[in-house]
């Protein structure tokens, strides 16, 4: 009985660890093997195909760039077209100065329009359904389904180059002598916020003391100097870890803006217009 007793105290030394061993990579391998489907909290659906893309962030920036957490392959659509935003109140929807415009059951969206169940948006020439049950209208209303004209419908696919539609802001009437004046800005997509540039110099960063402040950690502390130049206005990168990235290309130099060029900083994406004058919703700060 002694024997046997030694034994298995032996071999116990080497059961014991392989066990688990064993136990510790079946873990493993079904943490692994998981996939955890995010959580939607609405979807919109393409109206063409029924396609369904969710709404799975409190902030979804839409557009023709692939820089958009939506990206729709439509010429008539602008880079960066629309922000859909999620409070608590429920969902809203804002153009970010799109060419084209965008619209709610066939309405112009001129500020914050809320969302419903079952509304229309279109976007240029895209037409969506905004699909949230738990979000039905207060005051219940029928739409007549929205078809889109066949030349709405995308000749090519979002991969391929599409027609470019120039990105240029509507002027103001060159008769008056308001128009003359030009107006650059800088407008931040995720506040909808316009900055006006009127001094010679601002500081972009995460500092409370820089002269555009995005909250963001991925943004440094000062990342990025936009500056008057004898040509229009330059930004430079100012040794920031996320880097400055000008129509998706890294900068590594001082580079002249032009109207409409997209900024990338640390995820943050800003948009630069050389007069900003005709907007109605315009924020200065």
């Amino acid at each position: 009985m002694t024997e046997i007793m030694e034994q298995l105290q032996y071999y116990s030394r080497f059961i014991l660890p392989v066990m688990a061993v064993i136990i510790l990579g079946s873990c493993i391998y079904s943490l692994l093997k998981l996939k955890i489907k995010p959580y939607s909290m609405a979807e919109l659906v393409n109206t063409i195909n029924g396609d369904k893309i969710p709404l799975d962030r409190w902030e979804i920036s839409v557009g023709r760039s692939k820089l958009c957490d939506i990206t729709i392959g439509y010429g008539s659509v602008s880079r960066f077209h629309a922000v859909i935003s999620r409070r608590s109140d429920g969902w809203f929807i804002t153009d970010t100065f799109s060419k084209t415009g965008t619209k709610v059951n066939d309405k112009e969206v001129k500020k914050l329009v809320q969302l419903f169940d079952g509304d229309s948006i279109t976007f240029g020439s895209a037409v969506m359904v905004f699909s949230a049950p738990l979000y039905p209208s207060p005051n219940p209303r029928i739409f007549a389904a929205v078809k889109p004209a066949a030349q709405d419908i995308p000749l090519q696919a979002a991969e391929a180059p599409v027609e470019e539609i120039p990105e240029e802001i509507p002027m103001p009437d060159i008769s008056s002598s308001e128009s003359k004046e030009e107006n650059p800005a800088i407008y931040v997509v995720r506040s909808a916020h316009a900055f006006p540039l009127k001094q010679h110099t601002y500081i972009i960063g995460r500092e409370e003391e820089c002269d555009i402040v995005l909250p963001s950690q991925l943004v440094s502390r000062h990342h990025a100097k936009i500056t008057a130049e004898d040509d229009g206005f330059a930004i430079e990168d100012l040794g920031s870890k996320a880097g400055t990235i000008i129509n998706g290309k890294q900068i590594s130099r001082k580079q002249l803006l032009f109207n409409g060029d997209e900024i990338n900083l640390g995820g943050e994406e800003l948009i630069f217009y050389d007069n900003y004058s005709r907007f109605d919703n315009y924020k200065p700060f």
